[in-house]
């Protein structure tokens, strides 16, 4: 007699059973992985937010110069008047350059181009006309005086080169 005949149910059966198994055994592989993945992340999200806070106190006690840099000194008394005689320098040549083309004054400092803040025009009686810094009243050009005198040392005061 030969051997017996397996039953093809059972046979079904049992390679259903290993293939269940076998997806159990991936599935599981696969969350154990997802699992550490989100632990590695997790990781490096809490080191990079303590180095991140470690760098944040240091720089909040410890203050480097290069995150506070020394401010800039406020302007001396003769760099503030250098500053205002070279406003009424480039105001006057806009009015130059107005009376050049037009042949005349500006009525309005406005006429002749953009006003330059703090500098008062005035057109006086004999067809001059004179600027005087508002901050400073004892600073005021005449167009009867010389512009280069008025400038005098201001642009070498302020770091430019005078003409």
């Amino acid at each position: 007699m030969g051997s017996p005949t397996p039953d093809p149910r059972s046979e079904s059966r049992k390679l259903v059973a290993e293939y269940e198994e076998t997806l159990r055994s991936v599935k599981e592989k696969h969350q154990e992985a997802d699992a550490e993945t989100g632990r590695r992340r997790k990781f490096r999200r809490v080191a990079i937010l303590s180095i991140a806070l470690a760098i944040t106190a240091y720089l909040s006690l410890k203050q480097p110069a290069w995150v506070k840099p020394n401010p800039v000194p406020p302007p001396t008394p003769a760099e503030r008047s250098a500053g205002d005689r070279f406003a009424i320098y480039l105001q006057a040549q806009r009015i130059e350059s107005f009376r050049n083309g037009r042949g005349r004054l500006p009525s309005t400092v406005d006429e002749a181009g953009e006003a330059i803040p703090g500098i008062r025009y005035e057109v006086l009686g004999d067809g001059s006309y004179a600027l005087t810094s508002e901050r400073d009243q004892t600073i005021r050009y005449s167009s009867r005086d010389s512009l280069g005198t008025f400038l005098g040392g201001s642009m070498t005061l302020l770091g430019g080169e005078q003409r």
